[in-house]
């Protein structure tokens, strides 16, 4: 598999490249973005990083995927997206 590449990274979020055949979300089935980061993470010397899909693209589909670092930024994360900071509101194009 090639080097991860992050596009983007703050205190919040993270937005990666996600190869084709990879998954969005965690899954004990097969190769998955938060896990893939979360050993990146953890090879750099993080402890127990938190990594949460903010949205998912398909198996088949390669592109950026938006992942988040704190758990109130993800989906199920215990707040409405009203309620939420307005960084972690979702984007209307």
């Amino acid at each position: 598999m090639e080097p991860l590449k992050i596009l983007y990274e703050d205190a919040h979020l993270v937005i990666c490249c996600k190869p084709v055949g990879v998954l969005s979300e965690d899954s004990e089935s097969g190769r998955c973005m938060p896990q893939l980061l979360r050993e990146h993470y953890l090879a750099q010397g993080q402890k127990n990083p938190y990594i949460a899909t903010v949205h998912r693209l398909d198996k088949i589909t390669g592109g950026g995927l938006e992942l988040s670092g704190i758990p109130w930024c993800s989906p199920g994360g215990g707040r409405s997206p009203e309620n939420s900071p307005p960084l972690c509101r979702p984007m209307s194009w």
